[in-house]
């Protein structure tokens, strides 16, 4: 099965400027303030505001990294590649170029489909918002449908999985959501809609069923919660841009 690519796919890449690294603030560097709200407010600082039952939501994507937020759980093929190279920390990394990277690994095997998990120990996130991971890989032709299709993202509470979407490259629909940005150096996104029903402290992300030349070609840049508006291409919303007919 062959990925397609349509005029409609072209205007969405077109729309997803605003999720360039630039434009995404880190609660890490400036951690948020909590806000009364009895319902979810906008305003608070750092992309984020503080529900009345104690969670939090995002209203722009805040990336999970920095203060309070941890690698919980590596598979044993992992902790043998950080043993030579730590570059998993670069996960937590407040500088968003930092990418983690998996070269060292030998085989997928060992990994037990799972790539990395990040936890945030102060905060328990509101369900019915996106959580995911930035990506990129130095190989796109790897990227076919049922590889994209094998991946996989689930979300846990106090150590508890709420849900998980993807990891069957059999299926006919992939159940994630992707958003590529042309001008974001080839970086990608890879997400999941949370259900309202089902907070979170935790993302992980894996993979089944895929060749170890794609897990080799992957770079893992963060994890994140929330996203940001998607812009429509009008010289309103991006001044010096030309829109030309047809």
């Amino acid at each position: 099965m062959h990925i397609r690519f349509s005029t409609l796919a072209l205007l969405l890449l077109l729309l997803v400027s605003s999720c360039r690294d630039e434009e995404i603030s880190s609660p890490g560097m400036n951690l948020p303030e909590a806000v009364n709200a009895n319902s979810r407010s906008t305003n608070g600082s750092g992309g984020l505001t503080q529900n009345a039952d104690g969670t939090w939501t995002a209203h722009q994507r805040v990336p999970l990294v920095g203060e309070g937020r941890i690698i919980d759980d590596l598979s044993s093929a992992l902790i043998q590649v950080i043993n030579t190279d730590r570059n998993i920390n670069n996960l937590l990394d407040t500088n968003l170029d930092n990418s983690a990277s998996f070269s060292g690994i030998a085989g997928v095997d060992a990994i037990g489909n799972q790539i990395a998990s990040i936890m945030d120990v102060n905060r328990t996130y509101a369900g019915g918002q996106d959580a995911g991971f930035v990506y990129k890989v130095s190989d796109n032709s790897l990227l076919t449908a049922s590889v994209l299709k094998g991946f996989w993202i689930a979300t846990y509470l106090n150590g508890q999985q709420q849900e998980m979407k993807g990891g069957d490259p059999d299926v006919t629909t992939l159940q994630l959501n992707l958003i590529s940005a042309a001008n974001n150096d080839g970086k990608q996104t890879m997400s999941i809609s949370t259900r309202f029903d089902k907070p979170f402290d935790e993302i992980k992300i894996g993979i089944r069923g895929v060749d170890v030349k794609v897990l080799q070609s992957l770079k893992l840049y963060y994890g994140f919660v929330g996203e940001n508006a998607i812009l429509p291409s009008t010289p309103g919303n991006f001044p010096g841009v030309k829109i030309h007919q047809g």
